[in-house]
């Protein structure tokens, strides 16, 4: 797969995480200020979305980090899948596995919850994408690139189920890495890696057709073969 990534790398500016950009990071559609206790220590975070059924989303400006709080128990399995896939993906790029975990949470009248806490990797290709930060060569390049790492997760056994480009990250390390996030929905494990292959490239085929984006269709052929013929496939 590195011959492939690299055909995509080579044109990813570096200018993409300039200082300006990280302005854009910032959650601008707030809920409310909500302090979560986390191992013990009170945290002021921004509530940016919360589905009462399932999920609750937090920002922590002071550690620039995110929580995803599940909010009930039934869920606490699919959120330690998500940690897994998400430590697998972060393999990939340049991030360390071991700045994704989960961990314990407590909020104000809903007691203790389980949450999946990771740093603020970097700017999403919807930013770039929505505000015009990069050319369109250069989008294509990140979300072709983002593909291979989900054809690569298909092969340990994840799947990267919602590839809309606000789930694809930019790394703020070198601005050559990225980083894929959300694995929180109902498929997370990929049996068998036929089916996998085929939902997860339809995935990327509407989402190309739905943001402008130009999906490398002959990547995806070469993809299907090294998915199907690994050695290492589920």
């Amino acid at each position: 797969m590195s011959t492939e990534k690299h055909k995509y790398f080579e044109h990813l500016s570096p200018h993409t995480t300039v200082e300006g950009v990280m302005a854009l990071l910032t959650p601008t559609v707030l809920q409310r200020r909500e302090t979560l206790h986390v191992n013990g220590e009170p945290i002021s975070t921004l509530l940016v979305k919360d589905n009462t059924s399932q999920f609750g989303v937090y920002f922590d400006p002071t550690h620039q980090q995110w929580l995803k709080v599940a909010n009930s128990l039934g869920l606490n399995r699919r959120l330690a899948l998500s940690c897994d896939a998400m430590k697998s993906s972060l393999e990939f790029s340049c991030g360390e596995p071991d700045e994704v975990f989960i961990t314990e949470v407590e909020i104000e009248g809903k007691g203790l919850r389980h949450a999946l806490r990771m740093p603020h990797f970097g700017v999403s290709l919807d930013n770039l994408i929505r505000h015009r930060l990069v050319s369109k060569r250069e989008t294509d390049a990140i979300y072709n690139t983002a593909y291979l790492y989900a054809m690569a997760l298909v092969r340990r056994g994840f799947m990267f189920s919602d590839p809309n480009p606000g789930n694809i990250l930019l790394h703020n390390g070198t601005g050559k890495g990225i980083v894929l996030i959300d694995f929180t929905n109902t498929h997370i494990n990929c049996i068998p890696v036929q089916s996998c292959y085929d939902y997860v490239t339809r995935g990327f085929v509407d989402q190309s057709h739905k943001h402008g984006l130009t999906f490398d269709e002959e990547i995806a052929a070469l993809s299907r073969q090294t998915v199907l013929l690994s050695s290492d496939k589920i």
